[in-house]
C-alpha cells in the first residue's frame, strides 16, 4: 500500500516551523532565509530535541504580509496575521487520504508514528510524486504512440501481412517488434539505426510495459535505463514522423 510516507522524498526534508512566542519578524525572516512561503506555529516538541511538535496553533503565510491596508504603519502581532491551522494526516495513513484532505487547500500536516508534526504536504509536493511516478507509464505510452504513427501508413493488406492485423489500433508490443522486422527498410525514422539493437529494445518494451502492470516507485531504478532507451527512441522517430492530430 502507498502511504503517506512514500512521499517523503519529494518534500521538504527539513520542518520549518515556529511557537507562539515568536515574533512577527522571526516568523518572516524564517521564510525568507528558508524561501518559504508558509510557517506553522507549534507548541511543544519533541524529546532530545526531536524536530516538530505536539500542537498547531494556526498558520502563517507569506501572503499575510502583503494583504495589509496600503499605508498601515501599525506594528504586526502573530496573532493578527495567523490563520487556522491546516488539516493533518498520519504518516502511515494510505496515500489517497491525504490527496482528499489537500483538496482545495494549500497544505496538510503530517504527524510521525511518534506524535510529533514532522512534515508538511503540500499541491508541489504532491505534483512532485505524481510526476515521478506517471513518467514511466508516459514515457512507454508515448513511444507505442510513435511507433503507431510510423506504422500507420502501412495499414492494411501490408501490415496484415507482416504481424497479422491490418490496423496500428490492434497492435501489441509484439507486434510492434515483429513490424519492424519485416518492414525495416521502408520505415525511413529508423532505417539508419542498426536494426538488432532498435529489436531488441522492441523486446525490452513488450517485457517492461507489462511489469508497468506492478510497478512501485522502489523499481525506478531497475526501469531507468529502459526508460532512457524508448524516451530516445521515440524521441527519434518523432523527428521524422509527425504526431498524429486526427
Amino acid at each position: 500500500m502507498v502511504t503517506v510516507e512514500n512521499l517523503f522524498p519529494y518534500l521538504r526534508p527539513e520542518f520549518i516551523f515556529a511557537n507562539r512566542s515568536a515574533s512577527v519578524d522571526q516568523v518572516r525572516t524564517l521564510m525568507l532565509l528558508h524561501r518559504i512561503a508558509r510557517v506553522p506555529i507549534i507548541d511543544g516538541s519533541g524529546k532530545n530535541g526531536e524536530p516538530g511538535g505536539r500542537t498547531c496553533r494556526g498558520i502563517v503565510r507569506m501572503r499575510a504580509f502583503f494583504d495589509r491596508p496600503a499605508g498601515s504603519q501599525a506594528p504586526l502581532n502573530l496573532e493578527e496575521v495567523m490563520t487556522e491551522a491546516p488539516p493533518e494526516i498520519s504518516v502511515d495513513e494510505p496515500l489517497f487520504r491525504a490527496v482528499e484532505r489537500l483538496r482545495g487547500r494549500p497544505e496538510v500536516l503530517i504527524r510521525g508514528a511518534n506524535k510529533l508534526l514532522i512534515r508538511m504536504l503540500t499541491p508541489r509536493g504532491l505534483a512532485d510524486w505524481l510526476r515521478a511516478y506517471s513518467e514511466p507509464f508516459l514515457v512507454v505510452e508515448e513511444l507505442e504512440k510513435a511507433l503507431r504513427d510510423m506504422l500507420r501508413p502501412f495499414e492494411g493488406d501490408t501490415l496484415c501481412k507482416a504481424v497479422g492485423v491490418e490496423r496500428v489500433d490492434l497492435m501489441n508490443p509484439a507486434h510492434y517488434r515483429d513490424a519492424c522486422d519485416k518492414l525495416w527498410t521502408m520505415l525511413s525514422a529508423v532505417v539508419d539505426l542498426d536494426k538488432t539493437v532498435v529489436l531488441n529494445v522492441l523486446n525490452s518494451l513488450a517485457r517492461q510495459r507489462n511489469a508497468l502492470m506492478h510497478f512501485r516507485l522502489d523499481d525506478r531504478d531497475a526501469l531507468n535505463p529502459y526508460l532512457r532507451q524508448f524516451n530516445e527512441l521515440g524521441s527519434r522517430i518523432r523527428r521524422t514522423v509527425p504526431v498524429r492530430t486526427i
